[in-house]
């Protein structure tokens, strides 16, 4: 369940919404890609923290033009046979999943660029609870909890597109 650690954003820098999520949460949290699906609106706290880490996490290395170090190696790691086995994705993800905390530990610590970063969007535990295998779609729906530097986090359930290798 997402519990308000801020209820006054004013004066936050805020990203546009790309994760759709639900607008009063309740329990585990399912999000999805919304480009283009509706009105784009603002996202802050926990929720603009999930949206940071889940890009860096699907971003392959070398996909961003002017950061080609930014990324991980998850989204490889599944199209070289990531599924086969519960141990390889679990650590696929562990591996993919350290690499995004830093990369969003690093941005956070760069007060002169980004200002200080508010505790409830500083990632403190990314942890793979579960996922499930939906072959007909071919997608991945990782079960995700996150928990910022502010406190008791959530339950996300990320849906993954598995491309074919």
């Amino acid at each position: 369940m997402i519990v308000d650690y801020s209820t006054n954003y004013s004066g936050r820098q805020a990203d546009l919404e790309y994760l759709q999520t639900v607008d009063k949460p309740r329990g585990t949290i399912p999000v999805s890609r919304t480009v283009g699906a509706r009105q784009p609106k603002g996202v802050a706290g926990l929720q603009k923290m999930l949206q940071r880490y889940v890009v860096l996490l699907l971003t392959r290395i070398g996909d961003v033009y002017l950061k080609p170090e930014q990324g991980t190696r998850f989204i490889e790691q599944l199209i070289r046979g990531g599924g086969r086995s519960r141990g390889y994705l679990s650590t696929a993800f562990a591996f993919a999943s350290v690499d995004a905390i830093s990369q969003m530990r690093h941005d956070d610590s760069q007060e002169d660029l980004f200002g200080v970063i508010p505790d409830d969007e500083q990632i403190s535990i990314a942890r793979l609870l579960n996922y499930e295998v939906d072959v007909l779609s071919r997608t991945l729906s990782l079960r995700i909890y996150l928990e910022s530097q502010a406190g008791p986090g959530a339950e996300y359930i990320v849906p993954v597109p598995v491309p074919r290798s």
